[in-house]
């Protein structure tokens, strides 16, 4: 130890020798000695300075060392103030009650100067590291304080932040929705004059005319299709979604999609078969929104697929009806299997030809699946194809 950091000595001796002995010997090993010849001086001492360690003789004049000791110890711990008695009275009761008054060590006259000085080194050393501890405690505690504080702070933020993010989303829903309203009157007006004209059309010589017409019907219905994915989308998100469950004919369900879906297959010169598999025939859905499914995932397909195959297969075990849809089509990449039912989300461009469509479809259909207990799941090869399943839970079913 470097005992030039532990300044100060109190010696509590009534014997001027030993005073001298004890302050020569430490004086020389950089201690600065403070004296006192009786306890009640060196309670006084201690009112204006505390010093780093204390040596205490038992046989002071009038106050004996047990009581100093003790009087200390109610200011001062043995670890803020070690106190070592260095007493003549060797006796194995008086050892004892010198430590149960609080000393921290006890020391028998003659002494070893060499014992002494190491047990000196010993306490305050000890006295360092609690002295250590508690800096590092406070720091501690200062740190603790100090990141709760920003904790908390940065909690109400988050929090705000959640707020506002939901009522902008929210905002967000209702604007879509009341715009998707405002669109689909006159696309609806548009589509009827389209299917009018399309009838007085119906001449020979009225093709090219003819094929314009049918050119404005098709690009309103896409747009109104795609208006109807968006006031749905928005009424997802803003939980206003409402199902009209009633009990529905699974093969009346298959061969209305089958119908809807043979325009989609003769476009791009898809071959479609379908299998109705299920040993059940009724089951209680929102029938539209469940073929409002096999529509999205039929025209994923349709999209994705040029001169293949088509399959849409529906079958059941005892708890779950299934709608298999599956293709020989491009398939998804790997890095784009993760955001397939991502709202907004299509195939990267670098992945594949882009063959358009909104990215709302997929997402719309979980959700919508989800809505009836269900839930869409998919395996995909890149190049190969990929097959889509809807599952319907029996729970309800007739």
């Amino acid at each position: 130890m470097d005992s030039t950091e532990y300044t100060s000595i109190l010696i509590i001796d009534d014997e001027i020798v030993n005073l001298m002995l004890f302050t020569q010997y430490l004086q020389k090993n950089d201690f600065e000695i403070i004296e006192a010849t009786t306890g009640e001086k060196a309670l006084d001492i201690l009112k204006f300075s505390v010093p780093d360690l204390i040596l205490l003789d038992l046989g002071l004049p009038g106050m004996d060392g047990f009581e100093v000791c003790k009087i200390i110890r109610q200011e001062y711990s043995a670890l803020t103030l070690p106190i070592i008695i260095v007493t003549a009275q060797e006796e194995s009761n008086v050892r004892l009650q010198g430590l149960q008054s609080g000393a921290n060590d006890f020391i028998v006259k003659p002494f070893n100067a060499e014992e002494l000085l190491a047990r000196i080194n010993i306490h305050l050393d000890s006295k360092k590291s609690h002295q250590q501890l508690e800096k590092y405690h406070q720091q501690l505690m200062i740190s603790h304080d100090e990141l709760e504080q920003r904790v908390s702070e940065r909690t109400l933020e988050l929090l705000l932040a959640k707020d506002q993010a939901i009522q902008a989303n929210h905002e967000k829903s209702l604007f879509l929705a009341k715009m998707s309203h405002e669109l689909r009157t006159p696309l609806n007006a548009i589509i009827g004059y389209s299917e009018i004209l399309l009838e007085e059309l119906d001449e020979p010589d009225q093709s090219d005319n003819k094929t314009d017409a049918n050119h404005i019907k098709k690009a309103g219905t896409r747009l109104l299709l795609l208006i109807n994915d968006i006031l749905d989308l928005s009424k997802i998100e803003s939980g206003d979604m409402d199902l009209i469950i009633t009990t529905a004919s699974i093969s009346d369900i298959v061969e209305s999609v089958k119908e809807m879906s043979q325009p989609l297959m003769s476009e791009n010169k898809n071959s479609f078969n379908c299998i109705n598999n299920a040993t059940i025939k009724m089951i209680d859905c929102d029938q539209v929104r469940l073929s409002q499914c096999l529509m999205n995932l039929l025209t994923n397909a349709t999209r994705f697929t040029q001169c293949g195959k088509i399959d849409l297969a529906s079958y059941n075990d005892e708890q779950t009806l299934f709608f298999s849809i599956k293709d020989t089509g491009i398939g998804i990449p790997e890095t784009e299997i993760g955001k397939v039912f991502q709202s907004f989300s299509t195939l990267d461009e670098s992945s594949c030809t882009y063959l358009g469509g909104s990215g709302m479809g997929l997402s719309i259909s979980r959700h919508l699946c989800r809505l009836m207990g269900g839930d869409i799941s998919f395996t995909s090869q890149q190049n190969e194809g990929s097959e889509f399943i809807i599952s319907i839970p029996l729970s309800s079913t007739k």
